[in-house]
């Protein structure tokens, strides 16, 4: 069984969250008075830090002393911001930002109420190769807002376009060094959630054509679902159905691969659906000249499809190769502690339940529970058998019927990342689309409550040693796609009339 899978959260059953938190703690701080937000940030700053301490693979790994030392100083910087913390979004933000400072999305800090007293200047930006472009403008701009579609964004007050998003949303809510955080969040460019993120700008600078032009911003109060459905509309894409479609006019097969999360019964039928059609599609044309798969809003999910994938298009032997190449040596080492343990079976339970207690998966998730155990029982702080590389080769060049295009969007994560990783070993397969978002080597997400019930942590429980992906490094493609990722339409008959030159 393979975890890094993507960001699965599991979360922690209501007898294992009192197995860490006393109970007596946890009802002292809910009697804290709801609008002393400041004494209830404190309380639950303090019991981030300890869990992670006390939890987190990281607090103990020797290869990442980095880890320590970002602990250490975010944790610092959080309790300077105490003093904001006014209302429940300064609450929410300022937790969400301790958490970025680790810039990991296995692990976050997430509330459990929407955030309010939100503004927004009615201008909603997507990125586009590099810059800023507007696609959506409120009618409060009167003409202009006629006029601001598609116009680049080049700054407001004084900082340049780059500077505002990296201190305004990227701060405690995405990473600058990761591209695909950039698509993902430029909707929220203009929105303003107050203290403590910095003061709203008063006015923008746009270029349109070839002009320039300055215009004041109109604030008004807003819904936070109204910035979340222009985000997710702006920035996702589209839902489609796996499935294959054939490519006459290219002598080809065009595969969307919208997601790998297929894990039980209910849910793997489409996956299983899809596999039997590519699988026709190939007997049926097997001098194919191109096969595109689509893998725009792929987060990830089980590996195990994109594995079998790979092996209908380049041979089981070719792509049983370059997964043994890619794995050589690998191993992970789980962090022990009483909480973890216990979450660890709560893995077990929800396998088990997935796929039977006899299947080959729980059982291996048994055995790590056990191996865990005795070592919280030696006082031990990680447990995984350590493995060294064995000199595997990479699989060899073969030749393909034709081009072999991987389209992904920003969204591309866990599974997804697995898959590009194998397949783009074959020097017949070449990536397109978006850069891909990125993890690190932590993995095997759970997800615990704050004393308050406000909020959760969702964290990794074990580290993986030896991969061959660096950590928190995105999968750039050899050819970029620079306009709208979500445009099926204007997607497809660039790829068509491009690949033959790629």
């Amino acid at each position: 069984m393979r975890f890094r899978t993507g960001i699965v959260v599991h979360r922690l059953a209501t007898a294992a969250y009192a197995f860490l938190f006393a109970a007596g703690a946890a009802a002292q701080t809910a009697q804290i008075a709801d609008t002393a937000w400041d004494e209830l940030y404190r309380s639950d700053l303090d019991s981030l830090r300890a869990f992670i301490v006390a939890n987190h693979p990281g607090a103990v790994d020797a290869q990442n002393p980095d880890f320590v030392r970002t602990l250490a100083d975010s944790y610092d910087e959080a309790l300077r911001a105490t003093s904001e913390v006014t209302n429940y979004t300064s609450y929410a933000i300022a937790l969400a930002r301790f958490g970025n400072r680790f810039q990991d999305r296995q692990l976050q800090v997430e509330v459990t109420r929407p955030l309010d007293d939100i503004r927004h200047a009615g201008l909603f930006p997507v990125y586009r190769d590099g810059g800023f472009v507007i696609a959506g403008a409120d009618t409060r701009y009167g003409p202009l807002s006629t006029a601001l579609l598609g116009a680049e964004v080049l700054g407001c007050d004084s900082l340049d376009v780059r500077q505002l998003f990296t201190r305004r949303v990227l701060s405690w809510r995405g990473r600058p060094a990761i591209e695909s955080d950039w698509y993902v969040s430029a909707p929220l460019l203009f929105a303003d959630y107050g203290r403590p993120t910095p003061p709203a700008p008063a006015s923008c600078r746009f270029a349109i054509s070839d002009r320039r032009i300055e215009i004041p911003l109109i604030w008004k109060a807003v819904a936070p679902d109204v910035v979340n459905h222009e985000q997710l509309a702006l920035a996702s894409v589209v839902a489609r159905s796996p499935g294959v479609e054939r490519l006459d006019s290219a002598n080809g097969i065009w595969v969307n691969i919208p997601t790998f999360a297929a894990d039980t019964h209910q849910t793997d039928a489409p996956m299983h659906a899809l596999l039997d059609s590519l699988r026709a599609a190939l007997e049926a044309n097997p001098k194919w000249r191109l096969v595109v798969l689509d893998l725009r809003g792929n987060e990830g999910g089980e590996s195990k499809w994109g594995e079998e994938i790979a092996q209908m298009l380049l041979g089981k032997r070719w792509a049983q190769q370059a997964l043994s190449w890619l794995n050589d040596g690998v191993y992970s080492e789980w962090r022990v502690s009483p909480f973890n343990v216990r979450a660890a079976w709560g893995m077990v339970t929800e396998i088990e339940r997935r796929h039977s207690a006899e299947s080959a998966d729980a059982k291996r998730m048994r055995s790590i529970v056990d191996s865990m155990f005795a070592a919280l029982e030696r006082g031990d702080s990680l447990y995984g058998p350590k493995q060294r590389r064995r000199g595997v080769k990479p699989p060899p060049s073969t030749k393909l019927p034709g081009r072999l295009v991987l389209l992904t969007s920003a969204s591309c994560d866990g599974a997804c990342l697995d898959f590009l990783d194998q397949v783009r070993l074959h020097p017949a397969a070449i990536h397109v689309g978006q850069a891909t978002s990125a993890d690190t080597e932590y993995a095997a997400n759970w997800e615990m409550q704050l004393p308050s019930g406000l909020a959760s942590i969702s964290f990794p429980l074990n580290v993986y040693r030896n991969r061959r992906r660096a950590s928190n490094v995105s999968l750039i493609p050899k050819v970029a796609y620079r306009g709208n990722i979500a445009d099926s339409e204007a997607v497809r008959g660039w790829l068509l009339r491009n690949y033959s030159s790629w």
